[in-house]
C-alpha cells in the first residue's frame, strides 16, 4: 500500500508520510486482533442501521425505490457529510440525497423529505447518549469539587 501511495503521489510527500502514519496505527492493533473484530463490527452495524433507517423512512413517505440503492448512495452521502462547508451537514445531506436517488427514479420532493426526516430522526435516536455524556461530566464535575 505504501509503494502505491508513493506512486500515486509522488509529487505529494505529505499524503505518502500520511498513509504510512495511518498504515502503522491499524499494524499497532494487530496485538489486539478481538478488540479490532469488536470495533470493526460494531461500525459496521452503525453504518448499516444508517442505511435502514434511510430505507424505513423512505418507506413510510411512500418513495419506491430498491434496497440496494440504499447500500450505495447512503455512504457516500455520508461521507460527503464529512466535507466541512455546513453546520450539521445541513443543505449538503438534501442535495447528495436529490443528486443521487433521483437519478434512479425518486422524486426529488421525496429525496429531500427522506434527507430531513432522517436527519431528524438521526438527531433523536442520539438524544440520549448526548443527554448522558452531558449529565455524567456534571456529576464528575460534581465530584470533584466536593473532593
Amino acid at each position: 500500500i505504501l509503494w502505491i501511495s508513493g506512486k500515486l503521489f509522488k509529487n505529494n510527500n505529505r499524503i505518502v508520510k500520511k498513509t504510512g502514519s495511518v498504515l502503522y496505527a491499524i499494524m499497532d492493533f494487530s496485538k489486539y486482533k478481538i478488540l479490532f473484530v469488536k470495533a470493526f463490527t460494531i461500525c459496521i452495524s452503525i453504518q448499516v442501521m444508517r442505511v435502514l433507517v434511510c430505507y424505513v423512512v423512505a418507506l413510510a413517505i411512500g418513495a419506491p425505490v430498491e434496497m440496494k440503492y440504499f447500500f450505495l448512495f447512503i455512504p457516500i452521502i455520508f461521507f460527503i457529510l464529512m466535507i466541512p462547508v455546513s453546520i450539521g451537514g445541513f443543505g449538503i445531506r438534501e442535495g447528495a440525497s436529490i443528486l443521487l436517488f433521483s437519478s434512479v427514479g425518486m422524486h426529488q420532493s421525496d429525496a429531500f423529505m427522506m434527507a430531513l426526516l432522517t436527519s431528524c430522526a438521526l438527531v433523536l435516536y442520539s438524544l440520549p447518549g448526548g443527554i448522558l455524556f452531558v449529565v455524567r461530566g456534571l456529576l464528575k464535575r460534581k465530584i470533584i469539587k466536593e473532593i
